[in-house]
């Protein structure tokens, strides 16, 4: 896919191989993973993850909206760092609809290391937008599960 943050939905269950490439001016870079995929346990018989980019302007704030976090439903977030002499310092906010802020956290990376925070862990349940400050430049990922409904399941179906 060429879009920004794609999503792909495994019918069956079982380990698939996937693989990313990532490309710009200066070439590309391939990674690929195997990814355990379990049966959905629902009514609509898939589950999909996502993954979104972040946005910024300047490379030291970041956010995403629209994150609808429930307990239910895994939630990721990769934080990684270029280049450091020290640890990379974080601060993950969770803002309401209304601009109030509901959580912080301070997250650290390592040094030459990238951190996954399970957000879900913060026990919080909602819509939430995402702001990420950070003492250095750093790249944030979100991967989420959602239950795929019963249309997208059904056309799934139809055209494999």
């Amino acid at each position: 896919s060429t879009l920004q943050s794609p999503t792909h939905t495994f019918t069956t269950a079982g380990t698939h191989r996937v693989a990313l490439i990532a490309s710009n001016g200066s070439g590309s870079s391939l990674k690929i993973k195997d990814v355990a995929v379990s049966a959905s346990t629902s009514g609509s018989g898939a589950v999909t993850s996502s993954i979104r980019s972040f946005t910024t302007s300047d490379g030291w704030r970041w956010n995403l909206p629209q994150v609808a976090i429930s307990g239910d439903r895994s939630a990721w977030l990769r934080l990684s760092a270029g280049e450091a002499e020290t640890e990379t310092i974080v601060y993950l906010r969770f803002v309401d609809a209304q601009g109030q802020l509901v959580l912080e956290r301070r997250l650290s990376i390592a040094l030459g290391q990238s951190a996954l925070n399970d957000i879900t862990a913060y026990g919080l349940e909602g819509v939430y937008n995402l702001e990420i400050v950070a003492s250095r430049k750093i790249v944030p990922v979100l991967a989420q599960q959602r239950e795929v409904s019963e249309i997208e399941r059904r056309s799934l179906d139809e055209n494999p």
